[in-house]
């Protein structure tokens, strides 16, 4: 009796059991699907959130790039204004000088005159005659009387007349000269003002260029959050990664590989080295593509925008970092926005040294890279 019961409960499981397995497998792969779908949103609502804020970050860097652009122009025309008060204060100082010889040369004229004046008055005086009236009524005869009469209007008239146009002149050049000084004084008052604003212009591009500095910093972090998290970010490739080649060279801008410009291109002069561009380059990391010693650096460039001639800064290069590998190698990176490194410091192969620019003469955001062995120029990408 009881070995039919359990056979049959036996069966009954065995019909049930097959409805009753998927039934449990589907409740699970339900539960880690909603799992995975709560997971994707995260992730696509942190997708977005980067891509708002690389957008915003961007369009703070586009709008700080037009006010320093703008305030390079006002300080260009600013220093336009003291190099051309410099120049009228130069000649006013000319004009004063002169007019200070000029004083010079009358007071001395007025000394030889009295000088000549009291000769001639000790040489009355020696002949024994102590006044006009003792020099006339002394006249031996007709012919001495008029000879000391002739004697004393010459002292009289001549030497006064002389004396007094040499003082008139003496005062209208001295008034001259008190006028040229006031001038100059309202020039310097003017100048210093010019200066003033320009100091303080100068003070705020700085200020703004450590603002950029630090937009450029976000925008770099943003981007390579937004690629660790899959999205798209700026640029191709693996941002932020270093790509070290059989050479043991690494890329200068790692995640940036397009050559937009080769070595020895002709430009009515050959090219020295290779430019390296892309979307969203514009402060990019620049890395050092070997360990060295920085041999020559330039930071001191504020046109940071694409031009059509050079600003003259670093001799072309605008801001930029050269290094010394040893046995006759060197590197140099040029247009950076700004240098992360100075002249005597070491470096090793892949450490942030600088961000991509557009300073000195360059038409676009991009790294000028070059490679010299013993001085001469060699292709770049002979390394790579």
């Amino acid at each position: 009796m009881y070995k039919k019961i359990i056979s049959a409960l036996l069966v009954i499981c065995l019909v049930c059991s097959p409805m009753l397995i998927p039934s449990f497998s589907a409740d699970k792969k339900s539960k880690k699907s909603k799992s995975y779908d709560k997971k994707i949103s995260a992730l696509e609502k942190n997708e977005k959130k980067y891509e708002a804020m690389l957008k915003q970050t961007k369009s703070d860097i586009q709008a700080k790039e037009q006010y320093s652009a703008t305030l390079v122009k006002q300080i260009e025309t600013l220093g336009k204004e003291i190099k051309e008060s410099h120049a009228e204060i130069d000649k006013l100082e000319n004009k004063i000088s002169k007019k200070q010889k000029a004083i010079k040369d009358s007071k001395k004229q007025i000394e030889t005159q009295l000088d000549a004046l009291k000769k001639r008055i000790r040489t009355i005086y020696m002949a024994g005659d102590t006044s006009s009236i003792e020099v006339i009524l002394g006249a031996k005869d007709f012919s001495d009387f008029i000879d000391k009469l002739e004697l004393v209007k010459t002292l009289s008239d001549y030497d006064q007349k002389l004396i007094d146009e040499l003082r008139t002149k003496l005062t209208k050049i001295s008034a001259e000269k008190k006028a040229l000084q006031k001038t100059k004084k309202k020039r310097e008052k003017s100048e210093k003002i010019v200066q003033e604003k320009l100091d303080k212009l100068n003070s705020t591009l700085k200020e703004n260029k450590k603002l950029l500095k630090s937009l450029y910093d976000k925008e770099k972090t943003l981007a390579q959050a937004s690629y660790i998290r899959g999205g798209t970010g700026s640029g191709s490739g693996s941002a932020g990664q270093i790509h070290v080649t059989r050479s043991g060279f690494a890329w200068p801008v790692p995640g940036y590989y397009a050559v937009v410009s080769p070595f020895g291109e002709d430009r009515g002069y050959t090219h020295k080295g290779i430019d390296i561009s892309g979307g969203g380059i514009m402060g990019a990391v620049v890395v050092a593509a070997y360990d060295g010693k920085v041999v020559a650096s330039n930071n001191s460039c504020i046109h940071n925008w694409g031009k059509s001639g050079s600003c003259g800064c670093g001799g072309g290069y605008g801001n930029f970092v050269q290094i010394d590998h040893g046995n006759g190698k060197q590197t140099l990176y040029g247009h950076l926005a700004d240098a992360a490194v100075t002249t005597g410091a070491s470096v090793k192969k892949g450490q942030k040294i600088g961000y991509v620019g557009s300073t000195g003469w360059s038409t676009g955001a991009h790294l000028h890279f070059e490679c010299r062995l013993n001085g001469a120029h060699y292709n770049p990408m002979q390394e790579y």
